[in-house]
């Protein structure tokens, strides 16, 4: 507000500054159009500037213009034309806000029963001064509006060299809108108004064609977005990108973003995190950085972000390649988005082998009942993922459970009052390979020629195995390796079992 105040302040006294709702508007377009009109010709330049005006709403630009009649607010539209009792002109007039219900079509239905009428030819038009949005713009393709942009309208006013104070304000003011809303090919990213942003956001549309962005008010002072790259995950879940400048903060970010609101996201969210993080790591790319606040409980989340410098050079964004850099991060979306849903796609399989090989095998060794008495899943890395099973009848120790941990790396521990079984797993021979190339092998546990692959460990040790989701999931796909891994488990119950109860 300061700023405006400022310019205006120090600045020739501009009616426009004052006069600054829609209504204003349309009453100086009204003004234009009527000097249109041959009959006022007292002030020529001001008179040829008219009649060019009207002509951007006319098929034939050369035609002679002969009579003009405009009518404001008629039927709610806010600027109706004939001209030369031929052709009507319906104007939608707006000053930065958007358009609201069905006011499109039922200005359309209303222009066309008067147009029968009077036997005119129509043409319906949407002119805002400032920078309408994406979903206005579609809503104006969508009814067959043209839109008649700023720079067109400048186009003719700057033709004008009289110097009457009404059309000379009026352009001056556009001239400043033009100026902020270009600025962001010129000016460092910090610097930019919310004009900028809107310019900057116009331009990337034109770059990447299905996106969308629009000014979100919220209680932390509001953002402006930018969103594209959208996929869904599951059919439940959205993954993209998104810039957003929040002007309170002074934050100006590339963001990964998900949103849900079929409740996957406390889920899935942390899923996302750790495949960009993997991707990232890989790839060295240390731009890619966390949120101050990672928060899984709404509908929407912010997973990781790029904060605007490391996009920019010398403060300023590189047109010229700006475009490619963002290339990258739609790789990683995609990259994420495809590991994502091959990972929720195996969760059945995952949770049938954990609730019934193993339970039917611990049943068959041990000769107790067991059941499940809880689980959860993190499906990307299965961290924190647990199954806890306990007898339900038998004669054991109170504090006998079994407590297994799938997680990456893929470990395994079995609890019974507070001791724990370590072993190796047998491998099928043709994952020896499979593991050769994926799995990341820390600590100096390797791959043995024996095809024994060692995925236990002692509370308390750091021994660990890492391998990356595709590696998880082919292990326990495989038959035979999951029937393995159920007989150790259950043998390793059973002979903790007899240690704790001889």
């Amino acid at each position: 507000m300061n700023n405006g105040y400022e310019r205006i302040q120090k600045s020739r006294p501009n009616l426009f500054d004052y006069a600054t709702s829609e209504l204003s508007q349309d009453a100086f377009l009204i003004w234009l159009i009527r000097y249109a009109d041959p009959q006022f010709q007292d002030d020529l330049e001001l008179h040829r500037t008219a009649q060019s005006f009207v002509r951007l709403f006319l098929d034939d630009y050369s035609c002679p213009i002969q009579k003009i009649k405009v009518w404001k607010q008629w039927a709610n539209i806010d600027i109706t034309v004939e001209v030369n009792e031929a052709v009507g002109i319906i104007i939608e007039d707006k000053v930065g806000a958007h358009l609201h219900g069905d006011q499109l079509r039922r200005y359309r239905e209303a222009a066309e029963k008067w147009a029968r009428d009077e036997q005119l030819k129509l043409g319906f038009f949407y002119l805002n001064t400032e920078n309408p949005n994406t979903d206005d713009r579609e809503n104006i393709k969508k009814e067959q509006y043209k839109i008649i942009m700023r720079s067109e309208l400048l186009r003719i006013l700057n033709g004008y060299s009289g110097v009457n104070p009404i059309l000379c304000d009026f352009r001056d003011k556009l001239s400043i809108i033009e100026s902020e809303t270009t600025a962001y090919k010129m000016q460092p990213f910090s610097k930019w108004t919310y004009r900028a942003w809107q310019g900057f956001y116009e331009w990337l549309e034109n770059q990447i064609g299905d996106c969308n962005w629009n000014y979100a008010a919220n209680q932390a002072g509001g953002v402006w977005w930018f969103q594209w790259n959208v996929g869904q995950i599951m059919g439940g879940l959205d993954f993209y990108l998104q810039f957003e400048h929040h002007p309170d903060k002074g934050v100006s970010r590339l963001c990964f973003k998900a949103y849900s609101e079929s409740g996957m996201m406390q889920r899935v969210a942390p899923v996302l995190r750790a495949a960009i993080e993997a991707i990232r790591d890989a790839n060295g790319w240390a731009e890619i950085e966390h949120v101050d606040r990672f928060r899984t409980n709404g509908t929407s989340c912010t997973i990781m972000c790029v904060q605007m410098e490391h996009l920019a050079e010398g403060g300023k964004i590189p047109l010229n390649t700006f475009r490619k850099k963002l290339v990258r991060y739609e790789r990683i979306v995609d990259e994420v988005r495809s590991r994502v849903e091959f990972a929720l796609q195996d969760e059945k399989s995952v949770k049938d082998f954990l609730t019934e090989d193993v339970i039917q095998l611990l049943k068959s060794i041990s000769g107790f009942e067991w059941k499940a008495k809880g689980s959860k899943f993190a499906l990307e890395d299965f961290n924190n993922g647990s199954i806890r099973y306990s007898p339900v009848h038998g004669r054991l120790p109170r504090n006998f459970t079994i407590h297994c941990i799938f997680q990456e790396p893929l470990m395994v521990d079995c609890q019974v009052g507070g001791c724990s079984a370590n072993g190796d797993i047998p491998m099928p021979d043709d994952s020896k390979a499979w593991l050769s190339e994926h799995g990341k092998i820390k600590n100096g546990w390797c791959v043995d020629e024996d095809r024994w692959w060692p995925i236990w460990r002692h509370i308390g040790d750091d021994h660990g195995i890492t391998m990356d989701h595709e590696t998880v999931v082919h292990l326990m796909n495989d038959h035979f390796y999951r029937k393995s891994i159920a007989e150790e488990i259950a043998k390793a119950v059973f002979d903790i079992y007899m240690l704790v109860t001889r």
